[in-house]
């Protein structure tokens, strides 16, 4: 940040931030001429620019160089004492063609993945962990990941069981299809009875429309979830995360 010369930022600023380079969202109950109104008071003074052009949608996810990278916290960030970190952080991610057909196997394969480490880890294991994953959407692709936090000491046997849950799921082995049917059903009831701030709604739509070109109405959204098979996620995992696609970072203390 030190480095960055007041010409670089007037530069980055003349270029990005135009109208070429804006997509006006709006969602609520207002009019045509009030949004139109607000639109060029919003716009008044910034530069018009060229339109931009976006960037094709992904046929296929890129494969890492490196397939895995460990680091120690206290090295990579300087702490020392008390500020060290006391557990290791384990997270793969995989970059995957935007969008995924038209199922939720994405979102419902990570959030199987979650709930199997949360009882395998503990049951093999007994130590500390908080899995968690994400899905971002992005214009071209969608980001998928997966962490958990264990003791370091529990380092290897932790990556054996993300390993053999990742590799069980791909090879569709039928012992997970029960948890699979709730995992969905419990998605498909967070869709149908969403309790969320307007504003985040609001949010949420406007994103969607952005990166789809529409909002998908939350019914249509049910139905993509309802129709989704083990099958779909099985086939996912196959594909998709398998260990020369998958890129894994372990952070130590």
């Amino acid at each position: 940040i030190a480095a960055i010369t007041r010409d670089e930022f007037v530069a980055f600023h003349r270029e990005n931030y135009r109208i070429g380079n804006v997509a006006l969202l709006v969602v609520g109950d207002v009019s045509e001429k009030e949004v139109t109104e607000a639109a060029r008071i919003l716009t008044c003074g910034v530069p018009r620019g060229a339109l931009i052009t976006r960037p094709e949608r992904l046929k296929e996810g890129p494969t890492p160089k490196t397939n895995e990278v460990i680091e120690s916290s206290a090295k990579l960030f300087g702490l020392k004492g008390a500020a060290r970190m006391k557990a290791t952080k384990i997270r793969f991610q995989r970059i995957l063609p935007w969008p995924w057909k038209e199922t939720r196997a994405p979102d419902i394969g990570l959030r199987l993945v979650r709930e199997l480490l949360m009882s395998r880890i503990r049951r093999e294991l007994g130590v500390m962990y908080s899995p968690s994953w994400g899905l971002g959407d992005f214009i071209d692709h969608q980001h998928a990941s997966m962490s958990v936090e264990i003791l370091p000491s529990a380092l290897k046997p932790a990556l054996a069981i993300m390993r053999q849950i990742r590799n069980e799921i791909a090879a569709g082995e039928r012992k997970h299809a029960k948890l699979f049917d709730e995992v969905k059903n419990a998605y498909i009831e967070q869709l149908r009875f969403r309790d969320d701030e307007v504003e985040n709604i609001g949010y949420s739509a406007c994103c969607e429309f952005n990166l789809r070109g529409r909002v998908i109405p939350i019914g249509e959204d049910v139905r993509y979830t309802e129709e989704t098979s083990y099958r779909d996620v099985s086939d996912l995992f196959a594909r998709e995360f398998t260990e020369e696609k998958l890129f894994w970072t372990i952070l130590t203390p």
